[in-house]
């Protein structure tokens, strides 16, 4: 039977890389309850691409009587409100009016970055510390009022519970996100895997030296800088990835060193294209100290290819080891 399912975001994402995991996660549950035959709204702030998108005004969805007005008449005709993201106050009107006016089922997928709200809370200055404590308790509150509320890996889920009180009721999986990723088996794979190899590396021969991979947005938060500076010697280092702003590209362009073995490749990298780099990497790297979840060493791992990557937040459930490295 068909449903009218809302969607209730900060950010809602694509696969032309404007945008994190987070909400290409949010475009893909959306395709599939579309594919469900589900009638699908989504309610977005900031920049928005997909044709089920009927985006609010303002920054974070801010609290105007026009959002408000919106959110009130979609939630009246809608079957299940799903909230997903983080940092929006009008959540907490949204899943209140589903709750104990429209009485609309409610789903909370949480984000929250829990670290960082834990460490601004304590290091930050006056005005980031207001700011995280809004955040922060705007996705606690959320969280209480909601009848079920999900996250993306068992690590941040746990931390979502020991450091904030938040009732997980479990993890989001999306069966079909990772269809696109397996290992090489077939000659035709491995000719694709030298290609790769070839394209990441801008023709470079060297047999002898091991190629790490990057592949992600090219964002301050992902610490390309960091991968660069600790890059061994006896091996290559390869970046992939799309950036947001022009800044952005001049930024992490500014590293491409072919002669020290760093190559950087800035644009949108399709499925299918990724995985072949996969294949053609010896290891997949990370530098970022905070994922929720982190689907590139998911898609790396179900590729054959081992990842290294830092002790932190979503990552440490998707590896069997963990090697403490002074």
């Amino acid at each position: 039977m068909e449903k009218h399912i809302t969607l209730l975001t900060n950010r809602a994402g694509s696969y032309e890389g404007i945008s994190g995991g987070g909400s290409a996660m949010r475009e893909k549950l959306l395709s599939s309850l579309e594919k469900e035959g589900h009638k699908v709204t989504c309610l977005a702030a900031g920049k928005n691409d997909m044709k089920v998108t009927d985006s609010v005004r303002g920054p974070l969805l801010r609290l105007s009587m026009h959002n408000i007005s919106i959110l009130c008449k979609v939630i009246s005709q809608s079957d299940l409100l799903i909230v997903s993201g983080s940092y929006t106050p009008l959540w907490v009107v949204g899943v209140s009016m589903a709750r104990f006016v429209y009485d609309v089922p409610t789903l909370f997928i949480c984000t929250m970055n829990a670290d960082k709200a834990g460490a601004t809370w304590s290091d930050g200055t006056w005005k980031q510390r207001i700011a995280w404590h809004l955040f922060t308790h705007n996705d606690i509150i959320t969280s209480s009022i909601s009848q079920l509320t999900y996250t993306r890996s068992a690590t941040h889920a746990t931390k979502l519970r020991d450091k904030f009180g938040m009732h997980i009721d479990g993890v989001m999986v999306q069966t079909d996100q990772y269809i696109s990723f397996y290992p090489p088996t077939t000659d035709e794979h491995f000719k694709e895997r030298e290609e790769a190899r070839s394209w990441l590396t801008n023709g470079y021969s060297g047999s002898d030296k091991n190629l790490l991979l990057f592949a992600g947005r090219l964002i301050p938060e992902k610490r390309i800088n960091l991968l660069v500076k600790c890059k061994p010697e006896n091996c290559i280092l390869a970046v992939v990835g799309a950036v947001t702003n022009e800044s952005e590209k001049e930024q992490v362009m500014k590293l491409h060193n072919p002669q020290e073995g760093i190559f950087i490749h800035v644009g949108f990298v399709s499925h299918s294209r990724l995985r072949t780099l996969y294949w053609a990497a010896d290891a997949h790297v990370s530098a970022s100290d905070y994922e929720t979840l982190g689907n590139t060493v998911h898609e790396s791992i179900l590729c054959g290819t081992p990842v290294v990557i830092e002790n932190a937040g979503g990552y440490i459930s998707q590896v069997s080891t963990i090697e403490k490295q002074g």
